[in-house]
């Protein structure tokens, strides 16, 4: 109960933001995602934003990929007039499945998420672009892209 007071209290003073985009993993699986977004610089006094993303991938050779992240990411500057860079950090959750003739199976790992977000204003909307790789878990290179509201 404590925690979910404490929480509902950072979220309340913390600006929250969504997004939605499409995921690129290993280049063999295309997925969509959904992700939140707690900007912490308020409370923080750092230029820090917290990112939670779950990605569904469709099935592809019997096999499907879904994912869950946790970053932190740190906006560091702005490239030419209005690009934003934010590096970041965090954890991944994978898990996999298998269906092959009625004889399915599924395992699921943790690694760690490294990669670079840039961002765009078009409008009143930011445009994003997330290459990353995760190292450990679930070894893959993933590259996402989408719109924050």
């Amino acid at each position: 109960m404590l925690a979910a007071v404490c929480f509902l209290g950072v979220a309340a003073s913390a600006q929250v933001g969504f997004g939605a985009g499409l995921s690129l993993f290993d280049s063999d699986y295309f997925g969509i995602q959904a992700k939140l977004i707690y900007d912490i610089e308020e409370n923080s006094g750092k230029p820090l934003e917290i990112h939670a993303k779950g990605t569904y991938y469709f099935e592809n050779d019997n096999v499907g990929v879904f994912t869950i992240d946790g970053d932190a990411h740190w906006r560091l500057l702005t490239l030419g007039e209005n690009v934003n860079f934010a590096p970041f950090a965090g954890l991944n959750w994978t898990r996999v499945s298998v269906d092959i003739g009625g004889v399915s199976g599924s395992d699921s790992e943790i690694g760690l998420n490294l990669g670079g977000s840039f961002e765009f204003p078009i409008s009143d909307r930011l445009i994003y672009a997330e290459p990353k790789i995760i190292i450990a878990g679930a070894e893959a290179f993933v590259i996402s892209a989408g719109v924050r509201f």
